[in-house]
């Protein structure tokens, strides 16, 4: 006989166990600009994620965190991407904000 408790709450992927994990992939950031108080800013829910309910086979674990087959196929992919030709763009923007700064900092 099937578990009663899976209807409340089934595993939106497979539909057939009880949805026991939530998928944890960041889809959205949200910031508010001003606060009223340092625990209105401690409080905040800074990233908004994905949620799907999902059963212990369906989910797949990534350092902790549980991913749907969605986004763990865009995870993937964005763990490939760095190749060097990205990477070198990345440091030399780090370098020429580095430079801006001493600039600034000279100036002042």
């Amino acid at each position: 006989m099937n578990d009663p408790e899976i209807f409340l709450n089934p595993c939106a992927l497979c539909k057939r166990r009880k949805g026991e994990r939530l998928c944890d992939y960041i889809v959205d950031y949200t910031s508010v600009i001003f606060y009223r108080s340092s625990n209105d800013f401690l409080g905040q829910e800074r990233h908004t994620t994905c949620d799907l309910p999902m059963c212990t086979d369906c989910a797949t674990k990534y350092n902790g965190h549980d991913f749907c087959p969605h986004h763990k196929k865009i995870h993937e992919q964005v763990r490939k991407q760095p190749t060097e030709q990205l990477e070198r763009a990345r440091q030399q923007e780090q370098i020429r904000q580095l430079n801006e700064y001493k600039k600034l900092e000279q100036n002042k």
